[in-house]
């Protein structure tokens, strides 16, 4: 009984031994079970995102059919100015200044905007200066610019003197001596303008203002008349036989001359226009042998002169009567 009690009694013991094994083993686990719960748990909430910003407000509805749109002829042009600035920027500065011109013209004729079609004129200029180099487009604008500002009514007297004198003096620093006597006889009409028809008589704004200086018109076809005669003195310089360009300028010049004297402006009489006739005359006895474009020139000259003392109207025949040129030149030989 004593070895039972002593056996039960160690086989308790070994018990208690293997419970408090198990107790350790249980403990030593239990930090691991714990970073296992943490690694479960679910991670903290992210901060809530910021407040979406409120939707930009709807663009307006369009214009219904049939609605009217008002934009004003002076915002237009404004727009145009602006496009013909980007248009030189390109550079195309030919088809820059003659939208220029277009809208100069509409401005003065059409808008009756002083102010707004000196701009157009003022950046014309400016685009001749700085964007054309080429001496052919050069003559071909300022003829355009001439041209332009002879049909324009709307500019007072200081606006039109600044554009007339800018004109002329261009024209008389071309690098040619025959494109400067041509764009200066066209600036001649700058001074000298024609009644604007009804239509922009009736436009709202100031009333057309029509220029007719029958002095300042003289004085610039004198200019003309002494650059030909400059470049005479170059052909004779020079020693270019046979080169009669320069009798040309003179019949360029005499046309001119009776263009005046046919409107009846009081500066250009019979014995004023008589003196070009008999320079000219003059030129062609002592040049031998005139260019045959030149000749032909002259000959049209003679017969639309002796036309206008049968045909014309009867203050005319009285005007072109005291026209007494001789007889006619030898007709030009035909060309091939």
């Amino acid at each position: 009984q004593e070895e039972k009690s002593e056996k039960g009694e160690g086989e308790k013991s070994e018990g208690e031994a293997k419970e408090g094994e198990a107790e350790g083993d249980k403990g030593a686990a239990e930090p691991g079970g714990k970073e296992k719960e943490e690694a479960a748990a679910p991670a903290p909430a992210a901060p809530a995102p910021a407040p979406a910003p409120a939707p930009a407000p709807a663009p307006a509805a369009p214009a219904a059919a049939g609605s009217e749109v008002h934009v004003t002829a002076e915002a237009l042009l404004q727009w145009l100015l602006q496009t013909c600035m980007v248009l030189a920027e390109v550079p195309v500065p030919m088809m820059a200044l003659r939208l220029m011109l277009a809208g100069a013209l509409a401005a003065s004729e059409e808008a009756r905007l002083e102010m707004l079609a000196y701009e157009f004129f003022e950046q014309a200029f400016t685009l001749f200066e700085e964007s054309i180099s080429d001496q052919r487009q050069r003559v071909t604008a300022l003829h355009s610019i001439a041209g332009t500002l002879q049909r324009c009514h709307v500019f007072g007297e200081e606006n039109r003197d600044a554009l007339v004198q800018n004109a002329t003096s261009y024209s008389a620093r071309l690098l040619k001596r025959g494109d400067q006597c041509r764009a200066i006889c066209a600036c001649s009409h700058l001074s000298w303008q024609d009644e604007p028809p009804s239509s922009s008589s009736s436009s709202a704004g100031p009333s057309p203002v029509v220029v007719r200086d029958a002095g300042r018109v003289m004085a610039v076809l004198k200019r003309a008349l002494k650059v030909a005669n400059s470049a005479k003195q170059q052909v004779a310089a020079t020693a270019r036989q046979g080169d009669s360009s320069y009798m040309g300028l003179y019949v360029q010049i005499l046309n001119h001359y009776l263009y005046y004297f046919s409107r009846g402006v009081d500066a250009f009489t019979p014995s004023v226009v008589m003196q070009i006739v008999a320079l000219l005359q003059g030129e062609l006895a002592a040049g031998g042998g005139a260019d045959p474009a030149v000749l032909r020139c002259w000959q049209n000259t003679v017969r639309y002169i002796e036309a206008q003392k049968v045909k014309g109207e009867e203050a005319a025949k009285q005007r072109f009567a005291a026209l007494n040129l001789g007889p006619m030149p030898a007709a030009a030989p035909q060309q091939a």
